[in-house]
């Protein structure tokens, strides 16, 4: 089991080099979150709001930790509206 979950590990080892990258990533980004997520939902939304400047955060209450599987329909069109807004063709 330890060995699945080798993530939080690495969230300690990398999380300097993780958050540097994240605040100065000059492209757009939004991040798809599942509130109802036990591991990383609601946290991990004050979090990111706390460290990012002007977080473009889309908050889907009632999904938990698999949004792409519980409601893949409505994920996959927030992204294509996220390019469609946001990437120049």
């Amino acid at each position: 089991m330890a060995k699945l979950i080798y993530y939080i590990t690495e969230r300690k080892l990398h999380r300097v080099r993780w958050m540097s990258a994240l605040r100065k990533a000059d492209l757009p980004m939004r991040l798809i979150c599942s509130m109802d997520d036990p591991v990383s939902g609601r946290y991990m939304v004050k979090r990111y709001r706390e460290l990012i400047i002007n977080p473009d955060i889309i908050e889907l209450e009632g999904v938990r930790h698999y949004p792409q599987l519980e409601q893949p329909i409505q994920v996959t069109q927030l992204f294509f509206d996220f390019h469609r807004q946001k990437v120049k063709h």
